[in-house]
């Protein structure tokens, strides 16, 4: 199968990451794989940047578009050389509330496939669809490989028990919330809760200060490389994501997999995979945004599953233990490229002769 692929390409990003992850899930299944980058920011894993030199070798079985859904719009004179069109997208607010949406109205009317991440991204899309378009959800995966479950001291009496959030910590993941809850928690039961609160990022969306504003809350800066950021998950008992809104959120699966106890909002591309039998849902109310309808997370209710995080820690062990078998069969990138080359397969051509290659 020759599958042309349009995507970003970097490391730091939701649609990034994802385009690195689709590419070499779908070259390990065997296709023939062909990149049409939008943007590349190193660094990128070796084998991706090496189908940078392969030049393209039309027709193709199929063109996959994997953006946000203003950058949809196919380039001229694709149908000539894609027997099958496929748009792909995840998008964080339940309404498409934003300048340029009626690109997208255009946009979709060249496309065979519209495939969503969650039910958020399909309800936002949708009235942008044509009745014609045949309709998925499927959301993108990860390298479960690449965080595989680890032994964490959970009761320690002499170490601090760790909370983290980690990726582009803007407003969208709202940390705010996060360092509310702990800084309650730490004026409520003093020595009685001996605790940090670790905020990774790689945006300057928080002002260093906030370190020597807040007792035991610790901000840090900066590109880390996987050994490092293992390390810091070795010693992290949970991850916190109060996010407004979610297309999938790669730290959290992650953090799951590794046996970290997960508290995240109830909502979006978090309900994909969040369950209350390996993780903690959030509760949220529903508000109007610039981008459209998005949640706020509850932040008593994050202040309480903090604190009974800390005084049930076996409880939180036992999840995450259960999060690291549960979510690589689940989520992992070689299932989801599967599942894509299902969508690919059960979609009729619109070149007359094609058969899948």
């Amino acid at each position: 199968m020759k599958i042309l692929v349009k995507v970003a390409l970097d490391s730091t990003s939701g649609y990034g990451n994802d385009g690195i992850g689709l590419v070499r899930a779908l070259k390990a299944l065997g296709a023939k794989v062909y990149i049409h980058p939008v943007g590349v920011t190193p660094p990128i894993p070796k084998d991706v940047a090496e189908l940078l030199t392969i030049p393209y070798e039309p027709p193709f079985d199929a063109m996959i578009v994997h953006l946000d859904p203003l950058s949809l719009k196919l380039d001229t004179g694709v149908h000539r050389v894609v027997a099958r069109t496929i748009a792909w997208s995840m998008w964080e607010w339940e309404s498409l509330n934003v300048p340029g949406k009626t690109r997208l109205r255009k946009a979709m009317k060249d496309y065979d496939v519209f495939v969503a991440y969650d039910e958020v991204t399909a309800k936002a899309v949708e009235p942008h669809l044509p009745k014609r378009i045949l309709r998925h959800t499927l959301q993108g995966g990860y390298w479960s490989e690449d965080w595989k479950y680890m032994d964490r001291d959970w009761f320690s009496t002499e170490e601090p028990f760790r909370y983290i959030m980690v990726g582009q910590l803007h407003q969208r993941k709202d940390p705010f919330a996060a360092i509310w809850a702990f800084n309650q928690l730490k004026a409520e039961h003093g020595d009685e809760f001996n605790a940090e609160l670790h905020l990774k990022t790689n945006i300057m969306g928080l002002h260093p200060a906030i370190a020597d504003a807040y007792e035991d809350v610790y901000v840090h800066y900066g590109y880390w490389p996987k050994a490092e950021l293992l390390e810091f998950y070795r010693k992290a008992h949970v991850l916190l994501a109060p996010s407004r809104g979610e297309g999938k959120n790669l730290p959290a699966l992650e953090a799951a997999s590794s046996g970290m106890a997960v508290i995240a909002t109830n909502w979006g591309g978090h309900t994909v995979w969040l369950n209350d039998a390996y993780a903690y849902p959030l509760n949220y109310s529903l508000t109007d945004s610039l981008g459209g309808v998005q949640a706020v997370a509850d932040r008593e209710h994050l202040k309480e599953l903090m604190w009974h995080v800390y005084t049930h820690r076996e409880e939180a062990k036992r999840k995450g233990e259960l999060a690291s078998r549960t979510l690589p069969p689940m989520c992992d990138w070689t299932v989801i490229a599967r599942k894509m080359v299902e969508i690919i397969a059960t979609t009729p051509s619109h070149r007359m002769g094609d058969t899948l290659g």
